[in-house]
């Protein structure tokens, strides 16, 4: 009878093994990773437009506020003032030559 050679298998695990959890962990932080840009760059897009509606409402809330003191006649000039003229003068369309009607 022939001695029986037994191996003792240390405990520990093998370089394949190792070597495709390895991979598989940098997938998911590969993924992790992406996920986390992408909402950052929604965070910062929508900060971005909530600023911009908010100096949008300031700006019109200053116009509106400048508008509110002005008269009619500011907004609508007087006709009787130099830039306006009480007459209105009137000319008839002439034919184009070469049209007979």
């Amino acid at each position: 009878m022939r001695p029986r050679v037994t191996t003792r298998r240390s405990g520990g695990f093998t370089m394949v093994e190792l070597a495709v959890s390895v991979t598989i962990l940098a997938l998911l932080f590969g993924l992790v990773g992406m996920i986390q840009m992408r909402g950052n760059d929604a965070s910062e897009e929508s900060l971005a437009r909530a600023s911009t509606e908010a100096r949008v409402r300031r700006a019109i809330d200053r116009v509106a506020e400048h508008l509110t003191g002005v008269g009619r006649t500011l907004l609508f000039p007087d006709p009787t003032t130099a830039f306006g003229s009480s007459t209105a003068t009137f000319q008839l369309p002439t034919r184009p030559r070469g049209s007979s009607s």
